[in-house]
């Protein structure tokens, strides 16, 4: 299963051009999506820019301390514009996006929301996406 996973108000706090602060949890669970055996897809709007910021994206995720998991070398070629959030009706992929409709969002440090990961990864291991084993209360 592929996971899209969005940057701006999904990993990071809304800052484009520039990295946004860190949203807690996220590089954590993305490790354990990862370990799990998906594959993760990195889906921005960055990618529509022609001013390097795709590559700032994965450089700050791949080459951040607190990400441990293998690198993420694949994007996709423009935007895809996620499904409504509901994982009792997941098809194919699932997608972390703070523009999905209905994903759990939480307020950002600075200025407007941002994905609430603390709450997705209770949902995935609800749903058996994540093993329970896998995370740490």
């Amino acid at each position: 299963m592929n996971i899209y996973l969005d940057f701006d108000g999904t990993v990071v706090e809304h800052n484009y051009p520039k990295i946004g602060k860190l949203n807690p949890n996220s590089l954590e669970v993305i490790k354990k999506l990862q370990d799990a055996g998906y594959n993760i897809i990195l889906n921005t709007m960055r990618v529509e820019f022609d001013d390097n910021s795709m590559q700032e994206a994965l450089d700050f995720i791949n080459s951040n301390e607190q990400f441990t998991g293998n690198k993420i070398t694949q994007q996709t070629k423009q935007k895809i514009y996620p499904h409504q959030w509901n994982l009792d009706k997941i098809e194919n992929d699932i997608f972390i996006d703070d523009i999905a409709v209905n994903i759990p969002i939480t307020k950002a440090s600075v200025d407007g929301f941002m994905v609430d990961w603390f709450e997705i990864e209770r949902q995935f291991v609800e749903k058996g996406i994540l093993n329970k084993n896998d995370v740490v209360e």
